[in-house]
């Protein structure tokens, strides 16, 4: 099978492309027809897939992490929503980067010889693609796509202070939430459920998943698939600071739905009213901003690469 290995060189603080040299000899031995392309920009990438795809490249597999797949999911979206009759490639990761956590959440093994058995091994499945439509702050409509997890409040000042951030750790994203925690200040929001009242209050957090797992490890939709057709979503209340630390301790483990704070729900579509207040978001570890947004889901969209 035909194979395009798309590599994000600012993936791991700027060692992606050091990182994956070191183990393109043994993707090259296992996929024989392996071609490499290092992209410059995330614009880049509907020109670069789409004339990977007609030429018959079945298998696109990106080097990087969350941020990576954010970039490669809205660029195959792109591709077949212009195309809707052009088969698309099966998207595989090969996770290098800050931020992983789709991957872990995948059993994906993170840069490591591993990675490509793993790949080797693994076969394409039909997975859904979380949708957000949403208003800028000057009026027009924006829409995204996502992977992984979107969520809003509290976890968009998250995202903000880690991409600034001047060097990435490990603990940089615990850092970043625990600094959120200390200075947030909890605002109103109204969330409705396939069109019916289901939270209308202050919260610090509101999550639409299609999978289980963002911000270096925090379990946040235990029970999350990506491809039930559903997105499953996790409110935390403005209970105080005390009682958001005892939360963000139980989310490591994927506890915390129990936690008295916390609502959870499964749903097709997902309206957060902000009344036209902009509000931080995150998509798949990238920040954004919008008020009024609706989630909805593209059931078994694309293929991915499991196992």
């Amino acid at each position: 099978m035909s194979t395009l290995v798309v590599v994000n060189p600012n993936a791991s603080a700027g060692r992606a492309v050091k990182l994956w040299r070191s183990f393109e000899p043994a993707m090259a031995a296992a996929f024989p027809d392996m071609q490499v392309a290092v992209t410059q920009s995330a614009r880049d990438l509907p020109g670069l897939i789409g004339s990977a795809a007609d030429s018959g490249i079945e298998r696109v597999i990106a080097v990087g992490g969350d941020g990576t797949n954010y970039a490669m999911i809205n660029a195959l979206v792109q591709l077949h929503d212009q195309n809707p009759a052009r088969r698309m490639p099966d998207y595989g990761m090969f996770p290098i980067g800050t931020g992983c956590d789709f991957a872990a959440a995948r059993g994906i093994p993170k840069g490591s010889l591993e990675t490509v058995e793993w790949l080797i091994a693994a076969k394409p499945t039909p997975v859904d693609i979380g949708v957000v439509q949403f208003t800028h702050q000057g009026g027009a409509t924006g829409r995204r796509c996502y992977l992984n997890i979107a969520s809003g409040r509290a976890s968009g000042d998250v995202s903000r202070r880690v991409n600034t951030a001047l060097i990435k750790r490990p603990w940089t994203y615990l850092a970043a939430t625990l600094a959120t925690i200390l200075t947030y200040k909890p605002s109103f929001v109204d969330v409705k459920l396939d069109g019916k009242d289901f939270f209308r209050g202050t919260a610090i957090l509101v999550t639409c998943a299609n999978s289980t797992t963002f911000g270096h490890g925090m379990i946040a939709a235990p029970n999350a698939k990506i491809d039930d057709g559903l997105l499953d979503v996790v409110i935390l209340r403005d209970a105080g600071r005390i009682s958001t630390l005892k939360a963000l301790k139980q989310v490591y483990a994927g506890t915390h739905l129990s936690h008295p704070a916390v609502l959870s729900s499964r749903a097709r579509e997902v309206r957060i009213e902000t009344g036209g207040q902009v509000i931080d978001g995150d998509l798949d570890g990238e920040h954004f901003q919008g008020s009024d947004w609706l989630f909805t889901l593209r059931p078994g969209l694309l293929r991915i690469l499991t196992c």
